[in-house]
């Protein structure tokens, strides 16, 4: 039996140690063992709180690090975790709060990331582009700022985005979701040679991705294979049978080609699994619409406008019906 750790940096790297192993269970074990020796110990509690986290008790993690605030004020990792938990429990304005008590005191890249991430969903686009923009005076070689900024800025400049995604990926050849991303922001600039090659890529690194599968469908799809198309959007379920958005998506291609009944199959299948996705409501009442089905799109159009009442084309469709 290893011998219990008495030291406050050995206890730490013993808890690093399990974590790495992932024992987390284990690390957070330990950690609370520690605290009843080392009482009021900010970094205990900070890491408490993060393991905690990460094991979804909520919780005990919130009231580690609120401890860890209140002993010692300016300790921007216990505000920057807190931010974490709060993000995790959407609770959206309360980790603004947080990751802006954090950079405040200590400005670095990592918490400016996480800062603009928080403030991108609430809809402050401006504001979360000025965060990771900081955050790459710190740090230019932060990937996760890189790769946040690029999809923040995709749609009002591909260009910039790209050259932002090569460098992520460039710091990081194993980094597949910049390599996804990358491959959709050639897809937007209708190279598909390029989006092909990054999308396929980005599966190779992560085939569980299954936005890289739903990219790649799309990608096919515009290449006209379809065969190739159907294929992904399989593996997309594949991937993902618990997530609404590759039935919708593949409901979506089928519609295209024609195949109500798979597509209406798939409609409802998505609905089943995520009767509160919005864009599932919005796609089935569009396409009931389409094919006559009147009231019941309204149905599913009303649905969409409350769940998401910032998307505005199920209200101009439902109005197209009145």
């Amino acid at each position: 039996m290893n011998e219990e750790p008495s030291d406050l940096d050995e206890i730490l790297e013993r808890a690093d140690a399990l974590e790495d192993q992932g024992a987390v269970a284990d690390a957070l074990r330990l950690l609370q063992r520690a605290s009843e020796i080392y009482r009021d110990d900010p970094v205990i509690l900070t890491r408490i709180g993060s393991l905690a986290t990460d094991l979804g008790q909520w919780a005990e993690a919130e009231t580690a690090l609120l401890r860890a605030i209140e002993v010692e004020r300016d300790f921007a990792l216990a505000y920057s975790y807190l931010g974490l938990l709060y993000k995790a429990e959407d609770r959206r304005e309360a980790a603004l709060n947080m990751l802006t008590s954090a950079t405040r005191i200590e400005e670095s890249a990592g918490n400016l990331t996480v800062l603009g991430v928080i403030q991108l969903s609430l809809g402050m686009t401006e504001e979360a582009q000025q965060s990771f923009r900081r955050a790459l005076v710190v740090d230019p070689n932060y990937e996760e700022a890189l790769y946040n900024l690029a999809t923040s800025v995709v749609v009002d400049d591909t260009s910039e985005a790209i050259a932002l995604l090569e460098k992520a990926i460039e710091i990081d050849p194993k980094y597949s979701i910049a390599f996804r991303e990358l491959g959709w922001a050639f897809r937007r600039k209708e190279d598909y040679t390029e989006a092909e090659y990054y999308i396929r890529r980005a599966i190779e690194l992560d085939s569980t991705d299954g936005w890289a599968h739903i990219y790649l469908g799309n990608v096919m799809w515009a290449l006209e294979d379809k065969q190739a198309a159907e294929r992904s959007f399989e593996d997309a379920i594949r991937v993902w049978p618990d997530w609404s958005t590759p039935y919708w998506c593949f409901a979506h291609f089928l519609e295209y080609q024609g195949d109500n009944q798979r597509a209406e199959a798939l409609y409802a299948k998505a609905l089943e699994v995520d009767p509160g996705d919005a864009q599932a409501n919005w796609r089935f009442g569009n396409y009931l619409a389409d094919i006559g089905e009147v009231e019941k799109a309204k149905t599913y159009l009303n649905w969409a406008i409350a769940l998401d009442p910032s998307d505005k084309r199920p209200s101009a469709r439902l109005a197209t019906l009145e």
